[in-house]
């Protein structure tokens, strides 16, 4: 624990809730690649564990999940989080998921 950075990650980690490299990154006030030598050295240390961003949330792959991605983003029901492998549905998104899946 030599490092400030890495005592501020750990600290924000406390909260209980799963946080990204990059949150961490802006949590210790370091740069995204900074943050990941510091993850990496938590890890080994085994102070903490990590999951893949993909096993905290739902994700589409490959090219079926591009092209669908792609056609919901193009109706504009869906949008990106900048800096961020998400999206979010939008209203229109929503009201067309009720209306074409309700009863």
């Amino acid at each position: 624990m030599a490092d400030p950075s890495r005592v501020k990650m750990l600290c924000a980690l406390m909260d209980g809730r799963a946080w990204t490299a990059t949150e961490l990154s802006a949590a210790a006030d370091v740069a995204p690649s900074t943050a990941s030598g510091h993850l990496a050295r938590l890890v080994e240390g085994q102070l903490i564990t990590c999951l893949d961003w993909s096993e905290r949330r739902f994700h589409l792959g490959g090219e079926a999940g591009a092209a669908l991605l792609i056609h919901l983003e193009s109706k504009g029901w869906i949008q990106r989080v900048a800096g961020y492998r998400e999206v979010v549905v939008t209203a229109s998104g929503k009201s067309a998921v009720q209306r074409l899946f309700s009863g």
